[in-house]
């Protein structure tokens, strides 16, 4: 080991002699050199003698230790190479400081330009902001000007749309009230025609209770009468008549809702016979205790020697008495009225003379809507019993008698025969 020192030494010495930083000529001898190198180290310690330079390189290392490097050995070379290498050290951290700083004062800039031109942008939009809401608020005040002007307008208008209306409601009114005058008027005129009316043609309630159509002019027996009606009374045979006390007259037609009252004589006949001044007639139903003289008055609502008459007939009849009306027995009637002289007519007007209705429609209880067959035939109903209301109080309106199947059939006679 002591020889590799030794000649690591001097192979440091020969590389110093040749080294031109050294200043060294090559030519010395490497005692000479190792001369040099420690008069210049002495130098580079700052002494110009040897026990001062050691003195100094003792506390130097002394130092060193003190700011803790700790070197492989406790040479002055080794604890010059641990501060340089130390420097080095602190220069290269440095340099990465200076780099950092260097970096995030770019970084700071980059934020700061970026934060200012935020800045500038968010102020730019607060101006546009700004300006948009003086623009806005120029523009509200503006239109709320304008529409206090149309407000204005429109008040005015509307002032004048209501006075042309109260206007126009007060010339309604005048209108109304002379309307309502004028319609008395009429009322009192209709009323006058009515009366007027009635002394030319037959009222039901009336005219049939004071005009007989005939009379019983002969009563052989056997069921047999003669009447005073003949060939040039266009009387033919099958016209039947109903026979009342001629004391009593024939009774009023009554009242049609029901069969209370029912205007009955003391018999019905039928002509069998038509003689040239009188008929001879078969009596078909007789009142019990009843007996027919010379004189009993006959009737039949149809018949007239000097006019027709015009019926409505609507409704549901029970000719035959089954208790099941149907609209196939109002033929029935409609036959018996043109059989006997009258005329059938279906619309109620001044020229109606009588209205015979059949049984009043029943309305059944109104079904389920998910039965279509029973909702048909409800309505049907409906539509049936609003019908046969409108006739009745078009009817009481011109005040003409209504006659229901049962009435009618007394009147003309034919009760017995139809329930055969």
């Amino acid at each position: 080991d002591l020889v590799r020192k030794e000649s690591e030494e001097i192979e440091t010495l020969r590389q110093a002699k040749n080294d031109p930083a050294r200043n060294l000529n090559s030519s010395m001898k490497l005692f000479d050199v190792a001369l040099a190198e420690r008069s210049n180290l002495a130098k580079m310690i700052g002494s110009e003698d040897e026990p001062t330079a050691v003195n100094a390189a003792h506390n130097t290392l002394e130092k060193a230790k003190a700011l803790g490097l700790k070197p492989a050995n406790e040479s002055l070379t080794a604890m010059v190479d641990a501060l340089v290498a130390e420097v080095r050290a602190r220069q290269t951290e440095a340099e990465n400081n200076k780099n950092d700083a260097t970096a995030a004062n770019k970084k700071l800039t980059q934020v700061v330009e970026a934060t200012d031109a935020q800045i500038k942008s968010m102020k730019d939009a607060m101006d546009h902001i700004s300006g948009e809401r003086d623009q806005a608020l120029d523009q509200a005040q503006k239109a709320a000007a304008g529409q206090t002007m149309a407000f204005d307008t429109t008040a005015a208008d509307l002032r004048k749309q209501l006075e042309a209306t109260q206007t126009q409601i007060n010339e309604l009114n005048a209108a109304n009230a002379d309307l309502g005058t004028q319609i008395k008027k009429k009322d009192m005129q209709i009323a006058d025609l009515l009366q007027k009316l009635g002394t030319n043609r037959i009222d039901a309630a009336k005219a049939i209770t004071r005009q007989p159509d005939g009379k019983i002019v002969r009563v052989p027996g056997g069921n047999r009468v003669y009447i005073d009606l003949g060939q040039n009374d266009h009387v033919s045979p099958g016209l039947t008549f109903e026979v009342y006390d001629k004391s009593e007259g024939i009774p009023p037609a009554g009242d049609p809702s029901n069969d209370e009252a029912l205007p009955i004589g003391k018999a019905s006949i039928e002509v069998v016979s038509v003689l040239p001044t009188g008929s001879e007639c078969y009596v078909r139903r007789l009142q019990r205790g009843a007996a027919l003289v010379e004189g009993d008055i006959i009737a039949n609502l149809v018949y007239d020697k000097h006019q027709k008459y015009n019926f409505v007939v609507y409704g549901n009849f029970d000719v035959n008495q089954t208790g099941q009306s149907n609209p196939q027995d109002a033929e029935v009637i409609k036959r018996l009225v043109t059989q006997w002289g009258g005329k059938i007519v279906t619309e109620i007007n001044v020229d109606t003379d009588f209205v015979v209705l059949g049984k009043e429609p029943a309305i059944p209880e109104k079904p389920a809507e998910d039965d279509p067959l029973a909702v048909a035939a409800y309505n049907k109903a409906v539509e049936e019993a609003d019908q046969y209301a409108n006739i009745s109080q078009r009817a009481r309106d011109y005040r003409l008698q209504i006659l229901n199947q049962n009435r009618f059939l007394y009147l003309v006679g034919y009760y017995t025969q139809a329930s055969r």
